[in-house]
């Protein structure tokens, strides 16, 4: 939470609980607080500057004003499986990126895990599935389409997020279920 602020906080929180409300009673999560205690999936928080520009024009004599807002392409999120036992994951880490100058880094503002997404944990639950070993899907509704984790060159206009939080794939519920059931 120290690193992450508490908006991200609670949305790797919000991707846990989805990945543990997917598969009742066989794959739970317990938060790891104590320095001292090894974590089986480590997730860092980290933020790339110079990312976000926006811009007001004002034109007084045309009584018109121009808003421009834009982000540079980055990825939002990256995860590394770093232990492994025969086909046993035993430690993987994942790393979420925010933009510098925002809530996390300046104390004002919008989260830096916001702008430019619509506020899902889709990034979160994207990166917890690939420390679970899955891949990449070539199918746009599926919350581990390439994409995902790649955050737009704009920021999305109202009304552009409805309709754009993306569930579990059956598949893959169906593979958790099946090595863990």
């Amino acid at each position: 939470e120290n690193d992450c602020g508490i908006y991200e906080t609670n949305k790797i929180e919000k991707a846990f609980q989805r990945i543990s409300n997917a598969t009742p009673g066989l794959i739970n999560f317990q938060k790891v607080d104590d320095a001292d205690a090894e974590a089986n999936i480590e997730i860092t928080c980290k933020f790339i500057k110079d990312c976000y520009y926006k811009k007001i024009d004002i034109r007084k004599e045309e009584g018109v004003i121009y808003e421009y807002e834009s982000i540079c392409a980055h990825a939002a999120g990256v995860a590394e499986i770093t232990k492994m036992e025969g086909f046993h994951i035993k430690k993987a880490e994942i790393d979420l990126i925010g933009l510098a100058g925002f809530a996390e880094t300046s104390a004002r503002g919008a989260s830096g895990f916001y702008i430019g997404s619509c506020g899902h944990p889709t990034v979160e639950i994207h990166e917890i599935l690939h420390a679970f070993g899955f891949g990449h899907s070539n199918d746009p509704e599926s919350v581990m389409y390439h994409q995902a984790e790649l955050v737009p060159y704009t920021i999305q206009r109202e009304g552009a997020c409805i309709g754009s939080d993306k569930k579990i794939d059956a598949e893959i519920v169906e593979d958790l279920l099946f090595v863990y059931g």
